[in-house]
């Protein structure tokens, strides 16, 4: 697990909601604190969907990164900072694997690769998360998504020291 302190605050906000950057991840859930207190669960619900709909849910039950950015831009744009915020974004099944391939590891199966992303107190924060669908005490998945992240934000020209 990597922990990151972002130390472009507005750099890394108007990645996640002014910009595609973050578009083809999939919202594990995202919570708001403004005036209001609101909090989002990114799984999809089956029921709202025809039932020639809901096989695609199956693979991919989040709703993707975008389909939200408009809504959660609105909750935090304004004179007034927002109090606090958290995403927790992940990978899709193909980025997934891609890293895991390239990693080469076979352990056990990964089931998802996700980025926390926590503002509080005028600061921004990123940690990495590997969830495994077994046990394991090889780490090399750990470190491979830790080096992903970085080579992300740096391409992305997002200044970061360790937290």
């Amino acid at each position: 697990m990597l922990s990151l302190k972002i130390t472009d605050i507005k750099k890394i906000t108007t990645m996640l909601f002014a910009s595609e950057t973050f578009d083809r991840f999939f919202l594990r859930d995202a919570s708001f604190e403004t005036a209001v207190s609101a909090t989002f669960s990114g799984e999809q619900n089956p029921d709202f969907y025809e039932e020639s709909e809901r096989e695609g849910l199956k693979e991919n039950p989040y709703v993707r990164w975008e389909a939200l950015r408009p809504v959660f831009y609105q909750l935090i744009k304004g004179k007034r900072l927002p109090l606090s915020f958290k995403t927790v974004l992940m990978t899709d099944r193909a980025q997934t694997d891609k890293i895991r391939e390239k990693c080469g590891f076979n352990d056990c199966p990964v089931t998802s690769l996700s980025m926390n992303l926590l503002y509080r107190d005028n600061a921004f924060y990123l940690t990495t998360g590997v969830a495994y669908g077994g046990f394991t005490l090889d780490k090399s998945m750990e470190k491979c998504w830790d080096e992903a992240v970085i080579r992300f934000l740096e391409s992305k020209e997002c200044a970061f020291e360790e937290a």
